[in-house]
């Protein structure tokens, strides 16, 4: 299973085709990383990290999805790592 995670709405570029909703708001940090073992122990194989732009999330390192995923490449996706 494929997972499209938006961590967050905010974005410091104004993209015309972007869907996001600025007035959303964020979770905080404990449920995220509830949310993260969550998908790991259920089967979530790939997890792409969306929203505005991930790294304007101040506490994004907090959420530790690099604990069950690893990021293969400079773009967004982390696959599951093997146990």
């Amino acid at each position: 299973m494929e997972v499209n995670w938006f961590v967050n709405s905010a974005c410091n570029l104004p993209c015309g085709f972007c869907f996001r909703d600025m007035n959303v708001d964020e979770e905080d940090t404990k449920q995220m990383v509830q949310l993260v073992n969550y998908m790991a122990d259920n089967g979530v194989t790939k997890v792409t990290i969306g929203g505005g732009e991930p790294l304007l999330r101040k506490n994004f390192r907090s959420i530790k999805i690099q604990k069950h995923f690893y990021k293969p490449s400079c773009k967004w996706h982390f696959i599951k790592k093997e146990n």
